[in-house]
């Protein structure tokens, strides 16, 4: 599905025959605005830890989860959203290994329109 986010006039999204949404690159990744964070930890923290943590990035906890030992957080501006987050986690003396920016791609695009079945549906581009 890397074709997707390769500059193309138009995405479309198909199911049976049917044309469910189609537009440009842009205008898919505005609809599906956000992105989410990704911290790995380097240690061994339970889920309220990191909640304690964030307590300052309130509107980050209603969106936030923690699994694996990786704090996940969709945020609407992640320029400002990874740098605030990374800085909570020091200041509560939480060790990461990796932070990283994950950015919506056309799966979820598909899956707002389609659905999560896949029978006889096409990702169209031109």
């Amino acid at each position: 599905m890397d074709e997707a986010d390769r500059p193309s006039d138009q995405v479309a999204i198909m199911d049976q025959e049917r044309t469910l949404a189609q537009g440009t690159a842009e205008q898919r990744n505005a609809e599906l605005h956000g992105a989410e964070v990704v911290v790995q930890l380097a240690d061994e923290v339970t889920f309220d830890q990191i909640l304690d943590a964030i307590t300052s990035l309130s509107p980050l906890r209603q969106h936030t989860a923690f699994d694996c030992g990786a704090l996940r957080t969709l945020v609407d501006n992640c320029a400002r959203a990874l740098p605030a987050v990374l800085a909570v986690l020091d200041a509560a003396q939480l060790r990461r290994s990796t932070a990283r920016v994950v950015r919506p791609s056309i799966i979820d695009f598909y899956l707002r329109y389609a659905g999560p079945t896949l029978t006889a549906s096409v990702v169209g581009f031109r």
